[in-house]
């Protein structure tokens, strides 16, 4: 059930309507405390300041009625203004990244700001009272003057998401927004490190069980999509409750099939709603998740340098940025101390088995995909040759060392038969051992 309940909150993460929604409830709750306040007679040092203080009912409903009424033709435009960005941003970037500026707070809390400030000043009016028919005159000074303050504070707002909003979709900050991201991923005491790092205690050198394989029992998956967290805590205490092992066998990211095979438990004679418990604790949806799939974020910067190499951007400056940022997080990446599959619980007891962060894999997928585009550009292909030998000299991963040498092999073959014969010799003679920093 948590883990559904991740996935829940990683769509509200990245909705429109989340914050607004909270800060709108603020500005009910905030109406009724100013109003109360009025009501007991609090606010009548405010007489004062007679730049705010309104001795008339008419001039505090015709206050309130502007405010209400330029808020919403604000909020119009933010509304307008953001679509128009999503979509550039769409086109532009890619649809797999416009989770990221639907997740940005600022944007989220600047359409909050119009509508709640509209329906506090809606709240307000409502109270004011003009005597006759009316009842007993009624200006609730404080109410009033909070609605200015607040409204000073939103058209500060505007000023900000109008910056913002420019600076958003400048190429150097979504390749940076998306690089901020994965280095919280990647860093050993990163808040989100690798997945299974903080999936209970490490337990290096541990073994299933002689018969694991014979008793225990295939769990397949109760729908199809993507695998987007797993909640650790709550799959730790279900296996520790039934004393029971359970084997995962795909990792966050991963798309499974309805009635894919996703889970071994031991033993296999647990009730079916030990199962059910065990599933719920794994969180399905229809797009990948990035609380703990450390892969959707390098395969953002792999589709932004796609998209810069391709014929109809050729922005190989771009590509080359990306590429930047992708080896510094797998040379981040070569220096950590990967978990064990083998997990525990506080006990020290084995309750889970995760698969393992294959590197390697990863940056072979990444450097093989982007061959053939960086080998057509001579820009592309030296920076990304001499960023190779670089990355191979640094880390101290053998494996990933050996596998960034043949893929720079593979890029400068790929680069003599892609590329014209006075730009191939340039780029052996860019990428040359004597030029090499």
């Amino acid at each position: 059930m948590q883990g559904r309940l991740a996935g829940i909150l990683e769509e509200i993460r990245a909705s429109f309507w989340f914050v607004p929604t909270l800060m709108t409830a603020g500005a009910v709750l905030l109406s009724a405390v100013t109003v109360s306040l009025d009501e007991l007679g609090t606010s009548e040092w405010l007489g004062s300041f007679r730049f705010i203080y309104l001795n008339q009912p008419g001039g505090a409903r015709s206050l309130l009625s502007t405010i209400a009424g330029s808020m919403m033709n604000v909020a119009g435009v933010v509304f307008s203004l953001t679509i128009v960005v999503l979509t550039l941003a769409s086109q532009q970037f890619g649809p797999r990244l416009l989770g990221n500026f639907m997740r940005d707070r600022g944007n989220q809390v600047v359409l909050g700001a119009f509508v709640s400030t509209f329906v506090y000043c809606l709240l307000i009016l409502r109270t004011v009272k003009g005597g006759g028919d009316e009842g007993e005159p009624f200006v609730p000074h404080l109410s009033v003057t909070v609605a200015l303050l607040i409204t000073m504070a939103t058209l500060a707002a505007l000023i900000y998401f109008i910056h913002h909003l420019a600076s958003s979709i400048q190429v150097q900050n979504v390749i940076g927004k998306v690089a901020h991201s994965l280095r919280r991923h990647v860093e050993p005491n990163g808040d989100r490190a690798v997945f299974p790092a903080k999936l209970g205690r490490d337990l290096p050198g541990a073994a299933l069980p002689a018969d694991f394989e014979k008793r225990s029992r295939c769990v397949f998956a109760p729908r199809a999509g993507y695998l987007q967290t797993v909640d650790g805590d709550g799959l730790l205490r279900t296996t520790g409750q039934h004393d029971a092992i359970a084997r995962l066998r795909l990792r966050p990211g991963a798309f499974v099939m309805h009635g894919q095979h996703i889970l071994d438990v031991y033993p296999g004679d647990l009730p079916d709603l030990a199962i059910e418990e065990l599933t719920g604790n794994l969180a399905f949806g229809d797009g990948r998740g990035q609380s703990q799939d450390t892969e959707a974020l390098f395969d953002q910067l792999l589709e932004l340098a796609l998209r810069a190499l391709s014929p109809a951007s050729n922005d190989p400056i771009t590509a080359t940025a990306c590429l930047d940022r992708i080896c510094d997080a797998l040379l981040e990446l070569s220096r950590s101390q990967f978990a064990s599959p083998f997990r525990a619980d506080e006990a020290g007891e084995l309750r889970v088995v995760a698969p393992p962060f294959d590197l390697v894999g990863l940056a072979g997928r990444l450097f093989s995909s982007l061959r053939g585009s960086l080998a057509s550009s001579l820009v592309a292909a030296s920076h990304v040759a001499q960023l190779m030998s670089r990355l191979q000299g640094q880390t101290e991963h053998r494996e990933l060392a050996e596998l960034i040498g043949r893929e720079r092999t593979q890029l400068l073959e790929a680069g003599r038969e892609r590329l014209a014969a006075p730009d191939y010799r340039t780029l052996l003679e860019l990428t040359s051992a004597e030029r090499m920093p």
